[in-house]
């Protein structure tokens, strides 16, 4: 059996693995042409037995599964199963590219320590100056939250730079391992890199200290697989952000445009997208429909755009036939937003419905109760609150106290009951 494992590791390293193995009284320590500093698996089995691995073909990485079975069968070790390999499945079932990137890789973590039974995990952000920062971390205590580690002098960086997982026991052991960042003593590690879909450096996700013992090589193996499933997920979730940015650059714009015709002040803009938030939260609402609040906060009103402009003029209070006009701003809004491919269509709603009211009294379509889009109805609350605590030309404005309590009065009449409430919560 020996004699196959030696034979099975050579014929390996002469097809592009870089292998170093101990087994009882056999080693190739003397024979192999690999730098240390390079290691990116380190893996011990009883009685000081080890394997090391300095490079794994990306198409080959199975092969590390059969070396694995072999010293395991050669020294009576548990093999693989079924329940291990549908471990892969999971990740893939219950993770889901989140608009909301930092989500995303919180979401990663978690399933990452779950799958692979680990203590906890932490993600490093790679920066402009071409270092990595802390970012994120869960079931850790970090030394220094700012610490600054470097891309070539560290195994995070080697991670990124070899674009490969690294999986280590007795981390010492490796030359460009250091604590840097935790309190925890560390036993084990496997760091993921994360790219850019162009191929750029995007940061590392590390998982650290497994429960139940040391790292296996089928660890090794799963961890390889998963990191091209987290790949394809990061990929996705990383370019829906650079969208994300991207739209909000145009709506910033349109609201710089919308704002000079109607003097509307920044200030104001700034409580909305605030108390939108906020509410949010309270409402447990999901990461995509935080995301279209947050948008629609910078855009709900865009068809002011198309008013005349002796509406915005005038310093009396608006005639009927005045405020009949204004009310079309909510169609110029839609018909502009609908020319827009990229704005999801509830933020589209939120343009068009954010002026209807409980009753069935509000415009354009006199929409009641839950048939007006709930998001269109926080806009639509927070934006009265707002206006009745700014000043206009014809009144000034009320007090907080004031602007609640009329709230209040109309809760079950102009506004959701539900809604009210909270809005109260998140004011006070």
């Amino acid at each position: 059996m020996i004699s196959e494992i030696i034979d099975f590791i050579k014929t390996m390293n002469e097809n592009n693995f870089c292998i170093e193995y101990k087994i009882n009284k056999f080693n190739n320590s003397n024979k192999i042409n690999c730098k240390k500093e390079e290691m990116i698996g380190y893996f011990e089995y009883e009685n000081n037995n080890f394997i090391s691995f300095y490079k794994i073909p990306k198409d080959y990485s199975q092969h590390i599964l059969v070396l694995d079975e072999l010293i395991k069968k050669h020294l009576n070790e548990a093999l693989i199963s079924n329940e291990d390999l549908n471990k892969l499945s999971e990740i893939t079932n219950s993770i889901s590219p989140k608009v909301n990137i930092e989500e995303t890789v919180q979401l990663i973590m978690k399933k990452l320590c779950k799958i692979l039974d680990f203590n906890g995990a932490f993600f490093l952000l790679k920066s402009k100056e071409n270092y990595l920062s802390l970012k994120h971390f869960i079931g850790i205590k970090p030394t220094n939250k700012n610490v600054k580690i470097s891309i070539d002098n560290s195994v995070s960086g080697l991670a990124l730079k070899k674009k490969t997982i690294i999986s280590l026991n007795n981390p010492k052991k490796h030359p460009l391992f250091a604590h840097g960042v935790l309190k925890n003593k560390i036993n084990n590690i496997i760091y993921f890199p994360i790219f850019e879909e162009n191929g750029d450096m995007y940061g590392v996700i590390s998982i650290i200290n497994k429960k139940s013992e040391n790292i296996s090589i089928k660890d090794m193996f799963l961890s390889i697989m998963l990191n091209e499933i987290i790949a394809s997920i990061m990929e996705v979730s990383l370019r829906e952000n650079k969208l994300k940015f991207m739209l909000l650059g145009t709506l910033k714009a349109l609201l710089k445009a919308q704002n000079s015709r109607i003097k509307k002040s920044p200030e104001e803009h700034l409580r909305i997208k605030e108390y939108v938030l906020k509410m949010a939260d309270k409402l447990n609402l999901n990461s995509s429909d935080k995301w279209i609040l947050e948008l629609s906060s910078y855009i709900y009103d865009i068809g002011m755009i198309g008013l005349p402009n002796a509406l915005f003029t005038n310093s009396n209070k608006l005639s009927t036939e005045e405020y009949e006009t204004v009310k079309k701003h909510v169609e110029f809004g839609y018909q502009l937003a609908e020319k827009m491919q990229s704005l999801p269509n509830k933020l589209k709603k939120i343009i068009l419905y954010h002026h209807e009211r409980w009753n069935g009294s509000g415009y354009p379509n006199g929409l009641k109760e839950d048939k007006i889009p709930l998001l269109a109805q926080i806009i639509g609350i927070c934006d009265t609150y707002v206006a009745m605590t700014e000043n206009r030309a014809y009144r000034k404005k009320y007090s907080k106290q004031d602007a609640l309590k009329k709230l209040k009065e109309n809760s079950g009449i102009l506004f959701n009951p539900i809604l009210v409430d909270t809005l109260s919560e998140v004011i006070s």
